[in-house]
């Protein structure tokens, strides 16, 4: 079966019916309580074409017509999924939800969008990064659930040493890169302490000697692969679980140091490299504040272009912000 124009070889066609298929079933939320009436369109379109290719293929004789039918009905099932995809057809389901954490890529502050892997490109400072939820179920272990992400911007790459000192970001003591979300973090400089809602205040790693919280943090080291640290208390404070990350086992805290299969760990090599993720919104963002460094592993690109935008009040689509870059 041929398409008219140029583009005319049938294994050139299958690719674009599954490329079609892919991106737009990909942006369902998959949950097991919710089945969205479109959600099987682009399988039902893959599966026509397929199916008239092998009735082609294998009955020359069958009726052409059928065929069209077939495609058709796909065809019609693939544009009612995209206008509730834009809100232009109704439906009684949610296609997207609108938390922090979202589902291929999903929305971050009301916003889907599409993404380079990390494969293809290089995260540096102020890039919008999407990755897996380094702590989806419990604090005391890092682990990668394959339908968790959130969306943050990078603010220290490897290799980097990060303080915050008044609320705003530095790396390397260079006071004059602005990272982050600047507005946000010069606005929350001068908040006082009681300001803050309960539990937002204080920050990774959880000490009471160190005593970090979100206006004053650090320094920080950034591990690379390769870096070679020392354990004294305070390292093994910081990095203890990404080393039992690496390692794939817990270390037990014993007299202020590790411990690894009952022998005192004194210094540590890592094998990956590590990135600290901040969220644009300053003062109550799950972000590498709070849950410490993350992993390469666990990242899955660069946010690139606004696929779908939401207004966070009123839900309906903000077609205005459609295809623009993420910055």
């Amino acid at each position: 079966m041929y398409l008219p124009g140029k583009i005319n070889h049938p294994a050139v066609i299958d690719l674009l019916v599954l490329l079609f298929a892919g991106v737009i079933l990909v942006t369902y939320d998959y949950r097991k309580d919710m089945l969205p009436d479109g959600l099987l369109f682009s399988v039902q379109l893959c599966a026509g074409w397929f199916l008239c290719r092998l009735l082609y293929a294998y009955f020359p004789s069958f009726p052409f017509y059928t065929c069209i039918g077939i495609l058709l009905f796909g065809l019609v099932e693939a544009v009612w999924g995209l206008g509730q995809l834009y809100d232009l057809s109704p439906s009684k389901h949610r296609l997207f939800k609108t938390t922090g954490t979202f589902l291929n890529p999903g929305p971050y502050g009301g916003f889907l969008a599409l993404m380079f892997p990390l494969g293809y490109t290089r995260v540096k400072h102020n890039d919008v990064v999407v990755f897996h939820i380094p702590y989806p179920n419990k604090r005391d272990k890092i682990e990668m659930h394959m339908l968790k992400y959130y969306i943050k911007r990078c603010i220290g790459v490897p290799g980097d040493t990060l303080r915050i000192v008044d609320g705003i970001y530095s790396v390397n003591a260079d006071t004059a890169k602005r990272l982050g979300n600047y507005e946000g973090e010069l606005a929350m400089s001068g908040k006082p302490k009681k300001a803050f809602p309960q539990g937002v205040y204080n920050a990774f790693p959880g000490d009471t000697v160190l005593n970090w919280n979100i206006k004053d943090f650090g320094p920080l080291y950034i591990p690379r692969k390769g870096d070679r640290i020392t354990l004294d208390r305070t390292n093994a404070l910081l990095y203890k679980k990404i080393i039992e990350w690496e390692k794939g086992y817990f270390l037990p805290w014993e007299s202020d140091m590790l411990r690894d299969n009952g022998y005192p760990l004194h210094d540590y090599t890592f094998s990956h490299n590590y990135y600290f993720m901040g969220g644009d919104k300053v003062e109550n963002s799950q972000d590498s504040r709070y849950w410490g460094l993350l992993p390469d592993d666990l990242v899955v690109g660069k946010a690139w272009l606004v696929w779908k935008s939401v207004d966070s009040q009123s839900g309906t689509s903000r077609r205005d912000r459609i295809l623009k870059r993420v910055k």
